[in-house]
């Protein structure tokens, strides 16, 4: 006799369908949480966004010393 199993995520019998696999992330956190949450992130090797950042924030020091036009109005607006 040939049983039809489900697997999870296809609903089945008693199970309600559900799009995928991954449960939503409805857990909410504070903003010393997610803080927490990264500096743990940043020890642990990973330094996500944070040299791309760093790096943009040093050549708009770098041209707004060399240029007292580069933070005009015009040229950001460009």
């Amino acid at each position: 006799m040939n049983e039809v199993t489900s697997q999870p995520g296809e609903g089945g019998p008693g199970r309600p369908e559900r799009a995928s696999g991954f449960s939503l992330d409805v857990d909410s956190r504070t903003v010393a949480d997610a803080v927490r949450n990264y500096v743990n992130r940043l020890r642990a090797g990973d330094p996500g966004a944070l040299p791309s950042v760093l790096g943009l924030v040093l050549l708009v020091i770098i041209f707004s010393r060399v240029s007292g036009r580069f933070l005009t109005s015009y040229n950001v607006g460009n």
